[in-house]
Order: structure tokens, then sequence, then C-alpha cells
């Protein structure tokens, strides 16, 4: 299987090694295989910081719709691409009947009672399986570490891929507008083009999404996240409507 793992990285040259990278190594899969994108002025220090054997390239310091696409163009057509965050600290999977409810204390964090770590790979194999089966370009995962939530199998409806980890076949012609939200909208433009996107209801990501330095919690504000909530409810009125939250940013959610 010919695959490539794209990182988007900010201000995270030390954490993306306990983090995302150690994740990967774990799991069996090659440095030639992992590219990672950062900040215009961060690239010398993602090199020395990672060593040799990861590509480090310019994702440059205009947003992450401008990294997404910056990915987009670096990559070949057809290319099958997996997109990750920096800082995961599980892929984890629904545990069934028959699995063992040990937890386990790694990378900083508890393992979820009711999941199980699974292997990176398989469910890139997995994803890359079903997206050629129901001729779909962009597969995610349940958005939530919550197994109360959680369920068996996949859909194929429009349902809400997070960011933390995707799998999309690189036809070039998906472009992200907004900065704050981009998977919802690459969500959204995948199932309006395809007709519909695997999502994986039994397997999930653990990140430390806004905890810490770095990342995208120093440049997302109540005020950004609020105009990208007016534009994608402007943009796609048939497909999002607000979310009542207790969160301090404005939501949205997906309708059918």
């Amino acid at each position: 299987m010919d695959y490539v793992i794209a990182i988007r990285s900010y201000r995270r040259s030390e954490k993306i090694k306990q983090k995302t990278l150690r994740i990967l190594e774990k799991d069996g899969i090659p440095k030639e295989n992992i590219y990672i994108f950062v900040g215009t002025d961060e690239i010398d220090d993602y090199k020395k910081s990672l060593g040799d054997g990861y590509t480090i390239l310019d994702g440059g310091d205009k947003g992450t719709n401008y990294c997404n696409n910056k990915i987009i163009s670096y990559f070949p057509h057809y290319k099958y691409i997996i997109q990750c965050d920096d800082d995961i600290n599980f892929v984890l999977e629904l545990k069934t009947m028959n699995d063992s409810l040990e937890r386990k204390k790694e990378n900083g964090r508890i393992e979820p009672k009711g999941l199980k770590q699974i292997n990176t790979l398989d469910l890139i194999k997995k994803g890359k399986d079903l997206l050629d089966s129901h001729k779909y370009n962009l597969w995610g995962t349940y958005p939530v570490v919550n197994d109360y939530f959680m369920k068996d199998g996949y859909t194929t409806t429009l349902s809400f891929c997070i960011g933390r980890m995707f799998g999309f076949i690189n036809t070039r012609d998906i472009i992200i507008q907004d900065d704050c939200r981009d998977d919802y909208e690459r969500t959204i433009l995948y199932y309006e083009r395809d007709g519909g996107v695997i999502r994986f209801n039994n397997i999930t990501i653990d990140a430390d999404t806004y905890i810490g330095k770095g990342g995208l919690a120093e440049i997302r504000t109540i005020e950004k996240m609020e105009d990208s909530c007016k534009y994608l409810l402007n943009k796609y009125p048939n497909y999002v409507k607000r979310k009542t939250t207790k969160g301090k940013y404005p939501e949205i959610r997906l309708v059918k």
C-alpha cells in the first residue's frame, strides 16, 4: 500500500516527538513516509529537534487552510494521504465483550476503560479498503473519546470527520477556505462531491487539543470561531446549523 503521513505542526518541535511521532514509530510506520509541515521560520528548529529521517517542509504562516492547501499541492494527484495533528496520544477502538478491561497509562494519559489501542497502520489499511470499495475519497474517525456514544462499524452519510486524523485521496479539487473549522468544511465538500464519506464510529483519536503551548490553541480566538460559524452557515445552509454548547467557543453541527 502506497501512502504518506502529513502532519501539521506549530511551535511543537519537542512535543511532536512525545506524541504523534512516538505513536507512529511504535506502530511501525517508517520515517520516510512521514512529512511534517511547519511554520516558515521553524524549519531549522524542527530539523535540529527531530534529527535525520523525517521530511520537514514549509507549511507557511498564513493559517491552517493555507497549510492544508500546501499539503494538497505538494503531493501528486491521487496520492493516498493520512493527515493528522501533532499532539496525538492514542488511536483507540471500541472494545468488544471479549477484550480485556485492563487500563493502561501511556503518553501522560490513561487509556479509557471502554476503548483499546489499535495499530495506526491497520486503520490506514482499513480506511483505504473502504474508500476503494465505496469509491469515496475521505475517511475519518469518531470526534469524541467517549465509548458510551460510540458504535460498531462505520457510516457513509454526512458525518463529521474530525481533523485529528483522517485519510483522503488527493484529487486536488477540494479547496478549504475556513481557517478554524477546516475539518467541517472538508467533510461537507467531500460528501457533496462524492455522495458519501467513510466515518468510523468505533474508532477515535485521543489528542491534546487546546492543551499546552503551540498548536491551534494559540490562534483560535472566540472572534475567529464566530467568524467561522457565520462563514459555514452562510455558505452551506443545507448542511450546517448552530449548536448549543457550554464551552467558550460558538459551535455548529452538521445536518443531513
